[in-house]
């Protein structure tokens, strides 16, 4: 791999860096991060914003969170849950945090339900339900 030595060069990769983050963050819109503190409620975002849900789990007793219901003509998945971390927690075992992205297609209302349970056994025996409904408006 070749280093880049001269100030000029440096000073190039930085900003292509900041222009493409910044083109990024423009064409995604907003971003809004929700946790379980808002299971249940009615947010209201718009366009081409950036959902993030953010949930913890007993990964360690082979609980999972699982979208169970999403529009695809409402929400695009950007991140299917495949990022999770333990925050931190140094506890074998412990909880972690997974994170799923989403950008909103286009406007109108609809609902995101994802599940906590084991895969091994019936969705019926879910630990939890995340529900959040999404009102989408205009950009």
């Amino acid at each position: 791999m070749a280093s880049i030595k001269s100030p000029a060069s440096k000073v190039l990769l930085i900003f292509t860096a900041l222009f493409f983050l910044s083109t990024g963050i423009a064409a995604g819109g907003s971003m809004l991060k929700v946790t379980k503190a808002e299971n249940g409620k009615t947010l209201t975002i718009h366009k081409n914003d950036l959902l993030q849900i953010e949930l913890e789990s007993m990964g360690a007793a082979g609980y999972a969170w699982h979208i169970e219901s999403l529009d695809p003509t409402y929400l695009e998945v950007i991140s299917p849950g495949g990022s999770c971390d333990s925050k931190g927690n140094q506890r074998v075992g412990g909880p972690v945090t997974c994170t799923w992205e989403f950008r909103s297609l286009k406007e109108g209302e609809t609902e995101i339900v994802m599940l906590n349970f084991r895969p091994w056994e019936a969705k019926s025996r879910a630990a939890e339900e995340f529900r959040i409904k999404l009102k989408i408006l205009a950009e």
